[in-house]
Parts: C-alpha cells; structure tokens; sequence
C-alpha cells in the first residue's frame, strides 16, 4: 500500500513539473512595438523589435518637458540557462542582468537581487493595448517603488 501511495505521488509530482510554463521569449512578443506613458509627472517611453528567435531589443526613457532626464537600452535573451532581461546606461560598464523568476499571477518577474537598484522588474500586461511596469528593491536601506502605465503608441 505504502508504495502504491509513494508511485501515486511521484506520478503527479512528475505531470505537475512537465505542465510547468516553460520561459521562452515568445511570451513578450506582445511588447513589440512603440508604448508611451506616465512615470509620474512626467512622459515615458519603450520601444522593443524583436531581433532573432532569442532576442528582442530595444530603449526606454523618460522625458520631462522637452528634455531627457534617462535612457536606457533594453533587452530580453532567452538562454540555455534561461530568460534575461537587461538594462544599459550610458556610465555604466555593462549591462545589468535580471534573470526571469517566473509568472505570479498575470506579473512577468525578472530578479537581480546583488543589484544596487533596482532588484526586480515586474511586467504585467493589461490588455492588448495597455501594460504596467514596476522596478522596485532598496537603495541605500529605504524600499523604493517606481511605477509606469504604458499604452501601444499609434503610429
């Protein structure tokens, strides 16, 4: 009886792993294109292409008024090892890495936590034409949250 139960509980532990989602890159290609928005009072922007079968490439900032207060390229890489989403600053020597952590609920997670700021990028799209996008961690011992609202910009 004992092994019976033991086969049972393997057999599902072994259908539960193989139903996992897997990562792949084609879960982002609705990011394709160019979105605006608001990161408070002022216009954001993210435009991605996707570059490959591995990759998908692109830019954001924010601007406030006429001026450009940051840019940033993006991108996300699907490796053997996993997702990868990565952020390059101008000052920086590279990129900054943040591995994909999986899906919580309708939220696409990616995480670095040896980053100084931010320590996780969060994903979540609204619907077809919208999504929200959070970096959050701490900085110098305080949580800090930063929130965008995007919308598909019409061309």
């Amino acid at each position: 009886m004992k092994k019976n139960v033991f086969c049972l509980i393997l057999t599902i532990a072994v259908i539960a792993s193989s139903c996992e989602k897997k990562a792949e890159l084609s879960s982002f290609a609705w990011l394709e294109g160019k979105w605006v928005g608001r990161y408070d009072s002022a216009s954001a922007f993210e435009q991605w292409k996707i570059t490959g079968e591995k990759s998908m490439h692109g830019a954001g900032g924010v601007l406030s008024g006429k001026d450009t207060v940051m840019v940033e390229r993006i991108s996300i890489e699907e490796r053997s090892e996993g997702l990868f989403y990565m952020a390059s600053v101008d000052g920086n020597p590279k990129a900054a890495e943040f591995k994909f952590s999986g899906f919580k609920n309708d939220t696409a997670v990616f995480e670095n936590p040896q980053h100084d700021f931010p320590q996780r990028i969060l994903y979540i799209k609204n619907g077809e034409d919208t999504f929200y996008a959070c970096v959050d961690g701490k900085y110098k011992g305080k949580y800090i949250r930063e929130e965008f609202n995007y919308k598909k910009a019409q061309n």
